[in-house]
């Protein structure tokens, strides 16, 4: 069986796979053998183009993120869209976090809504850029609030971190394996957890707290192409499903900083869909897209 990475080799999202692959050869049919492949390009555009051509015959799956499936279609000239692919399950999540420097004059969100009412704009946060799901996250809830803060784009959560730390922006939006180091030592501290339940932080706002419907999580789902046999999407999701919930990749996200929520493959397609329809009203709100 061949398991498409629409990334390089040494990526999250390869050791990701390199691992729930190990650990599901344990649960196919006569144990049978799993080959990474590494189809790199184009933020992800080639290697999940390679999977939805692929035969639809069991023997081919992939990953596929978010931003795959639920951004990318609005953005770019692609193939694909949300529907394109047959969803196995869902795999691993992160939720962001909006951070701010532990001296900061804020120390909860309400404190900084306060502040950003009364000075529209001048309240600078970090993510990957317009469009990012951390972007769109904050985009969701300023908007909901009625404030404006700025968005400083950097190359990535860890370049952010460290804007923040050297005092260059007021905020960053990053995922919690960027900052959890920083959280701990005390130098950093959650205001905002875009979660649509409890956080585990006792300063972190939550869209709960708000009132707000879920946003958009930065997750991952293991696909085939569209058309596999209903016998073989039932043998692929029961043995990814316990591969997942295999002790060993519990202790990997852990060590990782990621998280894992199983849906189904209705589910995860219900999952996509709903994403997808926020991403384009949200785009739509930054002015990315009409």
């Amino acid at each position: 069986m061949s398991f498409i990475v629409p990334y390089g080799a040494g990526s999250l999202s390869d050791n990701d796979t390199r691992v729930l692959s190990k650990l599901v050869e344990k649960y196919l049919p006569n144990e049978q053998k799993v080959k990474i492949e590494n189809v790199e390009g184009g933020g992800g555009i080639l290697g999940m183009t390679k999977l939805m051509n692929s035969a639809p015959d069991g023997y081919t799956i992939g990953y596929g993120s978010v931003v795959h499936t639920s951004v990318l279609p609005h953005l770019e000239d692609v193939a694909f869209t949300h529907d394109s692919f047959q969803p196995i399950m869902k795999n691993t999540v992160g939720i962001p976090l909006l951070l701010v420097r532990e001296d900061s004059p804020w120390d909860t969100f309400e404190d900084l809504k306060k502040y950003a009412k009364e000075n529209p704009g001048k309240f600078t946060y970090s993510t990957t850029g317009p469009g990012s799901i951390s972007n769109l996250n904050m985009v969701a809830v300023t908007s909901s609030q009625g404030i404006e803060a700025t968005n400083i784009a950097y190359e990535g959560g860890a370049q952010g971190v460290t804007a923040l730390l050297g005092g260059h922006i007021d905020g960053a939006i990053v995922m919690p394996k960027d900052a959890m180091e920083h959280v701990e030592a005390g130098t950093l501290k959650v205001l905002f957890d875009f979660r649509i339940d409890e956080s585990e932080y006792d300063t972190a706002t939550t869209l709960k707290d708000l009132g707000l419907e879920p946003g958009i999580e930065a997750y991952s789902m293991i696909y085939a192409p569209k058309g596999i046999p209903d016998e073989e999407l039932t043998i692929l999701s029961e043995a990814l499903k316990k591969a997942q919930e295999d002790p060993e990749y519990l202790e990997y996200l852990e060590v990782t900083n990621q998280g894992h929520d199983y849906l189904d493959p209705e589910e995860s397609q219900e999952e996509a869909t709903r994403t997808f329809k926020l991403a384009e009203e949200l785009l739509k709100e930054i002015g990315l897209i009409e």
